[in-house]
């Protein structure tokens, strides 16, 4: 079984075509549908005003944002483009304008697309490259089955269980001196109420938990003696749902 690398992101189809003229109603203010982890570096990567929902997590190097536009690909594409052409660094559209790549003094941007239904979802990953522990490998996933999970699916699996209809858009992990620090963003082809009844379940089967809904926002936090695991859930239209995962183990 291959060890995971810190960063494992699922490449999605992205386009550029038309210029920063054409994205239609962006700006770099903060966006009231999307609620983003403390700190979030928003004038590095700034999230489009026309976002429908999303929100995201954070470990001490690494921010992990998922939202959702009714923008085109390649409206979204050239936004982003041209942001960073204009606050300085090195950006490049690779895997054949797939995906949006940017790093500027210590910091690495990948930005990943994905067009359904008409919208399109962003997974945005943001990375401290000073950090000492950047570019490691995670400790590989001791799961021990014939599955056909993925190598990223086999290791959250192993951690959490995973409600069905889960398609694992990234993952990141960093073995610190006092244990693993790994998180996931799940895409789930569930409604949020049913996802929210699953993993409450789930962590109120922990020692220590806590959990609350505040507008269409599911957080839940659970632990017990070798690990800890926060959640986050958010909707994503009446049918789908996306769910931002941090899990700690000593």
């Amino acid at each position: 079984m291959k060890a995971l690398k810190y960063s494992i992101v699922l490449s999605i189809s992205a386009a550029i075509v038309f210029s920063c003229l054409m994205c239609g109603g962006t700006a770099l203010a903060e966006n009231p549908n999307i609620s983003l982890p403390e700190g979030y570096p928003y004038e590095l990567v700034p999230i489009m005003d026309n976002a429908i929902s999303g929100g995201g997590m954070r470990t001490d190097t690494h921010y992990n944002i998922v939202y959702t536009t009714p923008a085109s690909v390649e409206q979204v594409l050239a936004f982003y483009v041209d942001h960073f052409g204009e606050y300085g660094g090195r950006v490049s559209v690779a895997d054949n304008k797939l995906e949006i790549h940017f790093e500027s003094e210590g910091r690495k941007a990948d930005i990943y697309l994905d067009p359904t239904g008409g919208k399109t979802t962003l997974n945005i990953g943001i990375f401290d490259t000073t950090a000492d522990t950047y570019g490691q490998d995670v400790i590989e996933s001791t799961l021990d089955t014939d599955d056909v999970l993925t190598p990223r699916g086999e290791l959250l699996a192993e951690l959490i269980p995973l409600v069905s209809g889960s398609y694992i858009m990234d993952e990141y992990g960093e073995q610190t001196s006092e244990g693993l620090e790994y998180s996931a963003t799940v895409l789930i082809s569930q409604p949020l109420e049913y996802v929210v009844a699953f993993y409450a379940e789930v962590l109120k089967e922990m020692p220590s938990s806590s959990i609350s809904m505040d507008n269409e926002e599911f957080w839940g936090r659970g632990t017990d003696d070798i690990s800890s695991i926060e959640i986050q859930v958010v909707g994503n239209g009446p049918e789908d749902s996306i769910m931002l995962v941090n899990i700690y183990t000593r």
